[in-house]
C-alpha cells in the first residue's frame, strides 16, 4: 500500500507528538532515502522529516550527544548525514568520519568526498540549518 504525503506528514507529526524517538525517526528515514529514494517527493518528504526530527532532537537535554554517536552507526548513510550536519557546526570527529566514508565507491563515498571538497573551500552549509 502507498502512502500519500499527508498519511506520511501525519504519521511524523504523530510519532512526535506520542514521545517516538526523533532519534530513531532521523535514523529510518536517512536509512530509506538510502542513496536517493526513486520517487523524488518521497525522497524530499523524508529530507524534511530527518530536519524535523533532528530539530527536535535538539530540543532535548542529551541531544546533541545522542546526534553525535550516529557518527558511529552501521549504516553509510545515517553516518553521512550526521557528519555533513556535525562538520559545519566544527565537531572534530565529523572530518574523519567523512574521510573514512570518501575511501568508497557508491553514493557515500562520492557525497563525502563532495561534502569534504565543499567544506574546505569554507561553501557548505548544514543541511538542517
Amino acid at each position: 500500500m502507498q502512502t500519500t504525503s499527508y498519511d506520511s506528514k501525519v504519521s511524523l507529526k504523530s510519532s512526535l507528538q506520542m514521545n517516538h524517538d526523533p532519534l530513531r525517526i532521523f535514523v529510518d528515514c536517512a536509512i530509506e532515502k538510502g542513496d536517493f529514494h526513486p520517487d523524488s517527493k518521497q525522497d524530499r518528504h523524508l529530507f524534511k522529516k530527518m530536519s524535523e526530527a533532528f530539530h527536535a532532537l535538539m530540543t532535548q537535554k542529551d541531544g546533541h550527544e545522542r546526534f553525535e554517536q550516529l557518527l558511529h552507526h552501521h549504516s553509510p548513510h545515517v553516518r553521512l548525514w550526521a557528519a555533513t550536519q556535525m562538520i559545519c557546526v566544527g565537531h572534530a570527529a565529523a572530518h574523519g568520519v567523512l574521510d573514512s566514508l570518501a575511501a568508497h565507491s557508491g553514493y557515500p563515498g562520492s557525497t563525502a568526498r563532495l561534502v569534504l571538497s565543499e567544506y574546505l573551500q569554507g561553501r557548505l552549509r548544514p543541511p538542517f540549518g
